[in-house]
C-alpha cells in the first residue's frame, strides 16, 4: 500500500513540474491591471495582481510576430520570494503596432 501511494505522490510532483512552463497568467485574471505609455510609444508600463492565491509570477517573457508583441507572465506555485503583483516596463520595438497579453492575445495597447 506505502508503495502505491509513494508513487501516486511521486506522479503527481512529476505532472505538476512538467506543467510549469505552460501556466501563463490570462488578462482575465488579474487584478488592477494597468498599461501606460510611456516615452512616446516607445515603452510600456504593465502592472497588476495575479488573481490566484497559490501562485505567483516568475517571470516575463515578450516575443515579436510580424507587428504584434506578445507579453507572457508566467506563474508557479508561491513561495517566499515570489508575489502574484507585477510591475513591468516592457519596451516596445520599431514596427510593432499592438501588444498582446498571455496565450489569449488579449489586446492591451494599439499604436495611434
Amino acid at each position: 500500500m506505502f508503495v502505491k501511494i509513494t508513487i501516486a505522490v511521486l506522479f503527481s510532483l512529476l505532472c505538476c513540474s512538467c506543467d510549469k512552463d505552460t501556466m501563463i497568467l490570462e488578462l482575465k485574471d488579474v487584478q488592477n491591471f494597468q498599461c501606460i505609455e510611456k516615452q512616446k510609444a516607445t515603452e510600456l508600463q504593465i502592472s497588476g495582481l495575479a488573481f490566484h492565491s497559490a501562485l505567483a509570477i516568475e517571470k516575463m517573457t515578450s516575443k515579436r510576430r510580424g507587428q504584434d508583441l506578445i507579453i507572457e507572465l508566467h506563474l508557479v506555485r508561491a513561495r517566499r520570494d515570489l508575489s502574484g503583483s507585477f510591475d513591468y516596463s516592457v519596451p516596445v520595438p520599431t514596427g510593432v503596432t499592438r501588444v498582446v497579453f498571455g496565450k489569449e492575445r488579449r489586446e492591451i495597447w494599439k499604436k495611434t
